[in-house]
């Protein structure tokens, strides 16, 4: 199993053990606000997702980690951070969801940070992009903590308007 990690954060693959923090997370309100209802409201609907990341991995080379915190003996599961190929953007997109025990701590910078400098050593992107609504606050920050650099904006005629930010991994290597 592919782990990383840093002083305070643990980012492992998914497996059948985190469905319902799948159903968790992906049904949370912000997840609801910004990334909207995926359809994940079932066990069966969490193991396809977990299924699909898993997939990523043989086929991308990334995909999503789990993000837990150390503490003491154990880790506490708080979100979900890494890497998604998506067919309208030229480079991998960059993709974190905590929920709120995760939040507000510093733990979505830190766990960008693991995931770009593991792209920067484990694959051959240049570079790495991040789509954002421009009223997600929060997520906004992240971005700008992590070096991204605001390219434009992104429009699908049935989807909120989004951001489209760039970062290069050349500095990372």
């Amino acid at each position: 199993m592919m782990v990383f990690s840093s002083e305070r954060l643990r980012l492992r693959k998914l497996n059948r053990d985190d469905i319902d923090f799948v159903l968790a997370v992906t049904n949370d309100p912000q997840w609801m606000t910004y990334m909207g209802d995926r359809g994940i409201n079932s066990s069966q609907s969490a193991s396809r997702y977990i299924n699909v990341t898993s997939d990523s991995f043989t086929t991308a080379g990334y995909g999503l980690w789990l993000v837990e915190t150390k503490q003491g003996d154990g880790e506490r599961r708080i979100g979900l951070c890494g890497l998604i190929k998506r067919p309208f953007l030229s480079c991998p997109d960059v993709g974190y969801a905590f929920l709120p025990q995760g939040r507000g701590q510093g733990y979505a910078t830190e766990a960008v940070s693991l995931v770009l400098h593991w792209a920067a050593r484990h694959t051959r992107e240049g570079q790495v992009s991040a789509i954002c609504r421009p009223d997600n606050r929060a997520s906004l920050k992240v971005l700008e903590r992590s070096g991204f650099c605001y390219i434009g904006q992104l429009f699908n005629h049935d989807q909120p308007r989004h951001n489209l930010y760039l970062k290069s991994l050349s500095e990372l290597r």
